[in-house]
């Protein structure tokens, strides 16, 4: 079972019933340490299902095609004029549109029942990325630690690569802050997960009789791999499109969002490049400006000039190597998606 989790200040209309756990401290660990005030929440699958559900009547059946406006299942078939696909990313992207960057999150990690002592890690607060290395050389991984209503989820995460980080590695990132005692405890009882995100990539298109939302229309973030408050901020406008008779698939990506998810991307393809050592320092700067400024990044429903305002704001301060790297991809199809 996956593990969701969310900035507090993003979703104001959801109650605290559907929380887990709620923590008002969040720590990232680059070459420096930064903490912030700012509230973090994991979210309660099973509470928030049925908060969602409240009052709505659900069918469950499974779908064998979809053509026409036409949904047939087994045993049945419902007529549509509307039919919305939810069931995750990779399904809908369109590749005849330009797109600069694609890459994957990968993230292994156990649930355990407190944090073992010498792990180096807060209990008091969210640890959102520890990016100290555990041992020289590979790919760039950080540690990420929230409590669950299961305990403490503790997990070796790859941020954006070109492809997958094997399990294997992650794994042994996450023996190296924990001790294998405690990693083998966890896997005996079966308290693991395994995370694999698509990131960045084309977004999807809206001809089709069914109409693809969250993940499905390309929500997830393409620098964070979140895509939660995406969907949730979202479903207001599309619900409006849909009962007015709009533009559906306007209402979904409008036009500034999608300047702005061409900018995210460029900014995925950027990271992909960054060595260890730059990734640090790439996060001591992004993280080292203003509180009511990087929190616009990490959205996709910013305003363009919000997210190109703190993308200046990282490049300024970096040395002059990482630079290099933030400038060094094809510009071409950014110019194409901006114009």
């Amino acid at each position: 079972m996956a593990t969701y989790s969310v900035w507090l200040d993003e979703v104001p209309r959801l109650p605290a019933s559907v929380f887990a756990s709620t923590t008002g401290r969040v720590v990232v660990w680059g070459e420096r340490r930064h903490e912030f005030d700012r509230a973090y929440g994991v979210l309660d699958n099973a509470r928030l299902r049925s908060h969602l559900l409240d009052g709505v009547e659900v069918e469950r059946v499974e779908v064998t095609s979809v053509a026409g406006g036409v949904v047939r299942f087994a045993g049945g078939s419902v007529a549509a004029d509307l039919i919305i696909d939810a069931t995750g990313a990779g399904v809908f992207s369109d590749p005849s549109r330009p797109t600069v960057a694609k890459a994957y999150q990968s993230a292994y990690g156990v649930m355990i029942d407190a944090i073992p002592d010498g792990a180096h890690i807060e209990p008091g607060a969210v640890t959102m990325m520890d990016f100290r290395p555990t041992e020289s050389g590979g790919p760039t991984t950080f540690l990420y630690v929230v409590p669950t209503a299961r305990g403490w989820l503790v997990e070796e995460t790859e941020l954006a690569a070109r492809s997958p980080a094997p399990p294997a590695l992650l794994r042994r990132r996450l023996v190296s802050r924990l001790g294998i005692d405690v990693v083998e405890r966890a896997e005996a009882a079966g308290r693991t997960e395994s995370v694999s995100i698509a990131m960045g990539g084309a977004l999807p298109r809206f001809d089709r009789d069914v109409v693809p939302y969250g993940a499905a229309a390309g929500y997830v973030h393409p620098v964070t791999g979140y895509s939660i408050t995406t969907s949730f901020g979202a479903a207001d406008r599309v619900a409006t499109a849909i009962v007015s008779g709009g533009d559906v698939g306007a209402a979904i990506w409008p036009e500034a969002a999608r300047r702005s998810r061409a900018l995210h991307d460029y900014g995925l393809d950027a990271l992909v490049r960054l060595t260890p050592a730059q990734t640090r320092r790439f996060f001591d700067t992004f993280f080292d400006q203003p509180m009511d400024r990087w929190p616009a990044y990490l959205r996709t429903d910013t305003a363009p000039r919000d997210v190109a305002q703190v993308m200046r704001g990282v490049f300024g301060g970096v040395d002059w190597s990482t630079r290099t790297k933030l400038v060094a991809g094809n510009p071409v199809p950014l110019l194409r998606l901006l114009t």
